[in-house]
């Protein structure tokens, strides 16, 4: 049992796992952090947001670097904009329709950073891949993302 494969459904299935409990416990760190300020102003929330993002951001470089992953800084970076973009706007939206407008956006945090944020590694992944197998080099490719 213990000679599992890199291949194998198990090994594979155990990754997937371990991906999405991340992805759920960045998720929940980040709509609690929502909910501790629910009574600071949207524009603190969005500056708050970001230098949690950027932080991250920065951890996620560092973390593949050491890897020998080149990440992809712009899709990095744009889609934790966009998180907190959309978490912005949610809010603002939000706000005059109902007084637990906090709570709802902390759940949106929840089950977007949990379910899309496999997939997007996942794609951004598997592109690299096929630069790499086009026999573009991934440090240096034309795309600059």
């Amino acid at each position: 049992m213990s000679t599992a494969r890199p291949d194998h459904p198990v090994t594979s299935l155990k990754t997937k796992q371990y991906s999405h409990t991340h992805y759920l416990v960045i998720g929940l760190a980040l709509a609690g952090l929502w909910l501790l300020n629910r009574d600071k102003s949207l524009l603190f929330h969005a500056v708050q947001m970001l230098i949690v993002m950027g932080a991250l951001t920065g951890l996620q470089i560092v973390l593949r670097h050491r890897a020998g992953i080149v990440p992809a800084y712009t899709r990095l970076i744009v889609a934790k904009l966009v998180l907190v973009g959309l978490a912005v706007a949610f809010e603002w939206l939000l706000e005059p329709e109902t007084s637990r407008s906090n709570a709802v956006v902390a759940g949106f945090l929840v089950v977007l950073v949990t379910a899309l944020g496999p997939r997007l590694d996942r794609l951004a992944a598997d592109r690299a891949t096929l630069r790499g197998a086009a026999g573009q080099p991934l440090a240096s490719s034309s795309r600059k993302d």
